[in-house]
């Protein structure tokens, strides 16, 4: 009776332990687990999005920017370029690449600003260097540095088509649309990786490397100081923006006629992935305020802001 009832027991057990296991694996990839907030009102079609610290502020092709507040109050400040795509943060001002008139804009914490022209050529991506603003050139494979004092260098010699770019605490680094990588140092020396998965169009950095998401095959591309690339694949279609939480990867899912558009993957170290589905129409650009993921939805002119903590 005794081992009889120790079988039965043990039986149990494992039928319990199955039944934990089966519901914890269920409820990671439930999209419910994710509470999201969309708010409507954004200026114009909003592609990028940066934070100041306090707000998040977004690059609207209507030549405008809307700073949001974190419970989703918004003010839109007009001036900019034409097609703004670009936006990053220097500590104290807003910088913006303007695609369609090639030029650069600065916005200050009041909404003052400054545009800067003659140095780009149809900017796409831009970053802080943490002294200097660095602004990718689409057309010219090249790339503009912008001191405190607005003097402008171009360097050129980039891969193919620089969309995006991310500094790693030395380099700045490039995403380009021909599948690679540039790293490029502070005086402007060159050196292209290439390997990542298809038409790089987001890029950005961990700490230790950098990832870019990849707009043409629905992955991502981790890439080492050294330029050793590993490519995960299954995000949701057509990757746009990607932003890094302290440990995992995010990206913004563009292909909104897709049963995986209008949506953010989250990508381990390890490269697993889970996909939510609930955002606006065609996510954009993508960032992180330190306890929530904000998503620019393209096509219905709102932020989604995804409580992650």
């Amino acid at each position: 009776m005794k081992s009889k009832s120790a079988f039965f027991s043990l039986f149990l057990s494992v039928i319990m332990f199955t039944l934990i296991l089966n519901c914890k694996e269920e409820s990671s990839n439930d999209p419910s687990l994710l509470k999201m907030t969309t708010y409507p009102g954004i200026g114009g079609p909003p592609e990028g999005i940066a934070f100041d610290g306090i707000n998040m502020w977004t690059a609207n092709e209507g030549a405008n920017v809307t700073k949001i507040t974190p419970t989703g109050g918004m003010i839109t400040y007009t001036g900019t370029g034409a097609q703004s795509i670009g936006i990053t943060f220097d500590g104290n001002n807003m910088w913006v690449a303007n695609y369609g008139v090639s030029s650069v804009t600065k916005i200050t914490s009041k909404g003052t600003i400054t545009n800067y022209n003659g140095a780009f050529e149809m900017p796409s991506g831009v970053a802080c260097d943490g002294t200097n603003i660095w602004v990718t050139n689409n057309f010219r494979n090249s790339v503009t540095k912008i001191t405190p004092s607005g003097i402008m260098t171009k360097y050129s010699g980039t891969g193919a088509g620089p969309t995006a770019i991310a500094f790693d605490g030395t380099n700045m680094w490039t995403a380009n649309w021909g599948d690679s990588v540039t790293k490029i140092t502070p005086n402007g020396v060159m050196t292209n990786f290439t390997g990542t998965g298809y038409n790089p169009i987001g890029i950005a950095f961990d700490g230790t490397n950098m990832w870019t998401a990849n707009w043409g095959d629905n992955s991502v591309t981790k890439i080492t100081p050294t330029g050793g690339m590993t490519t995960f694949i299954g995000t949701g279609a057509n990757p746009h923006g990607i932003a890094f939480d302290g440990s995992n990867m995010w990206t913004a899912n563009s292909g909104d006629e897709s049963a995986n558009g209008n949506s953010v993957t989250k990508i381990t170290p390890n490269g697993i992935m889970t996909t939510y589905a609930g955002v606006g129409g065609k996510p954009y650009g993508i960032a992180f305020d330190g306890t929530n993921m904000w998503v620019t939805n393209n096509l219905s002119n709102s932020v989604t802001k995804i409580a992650l903590r």
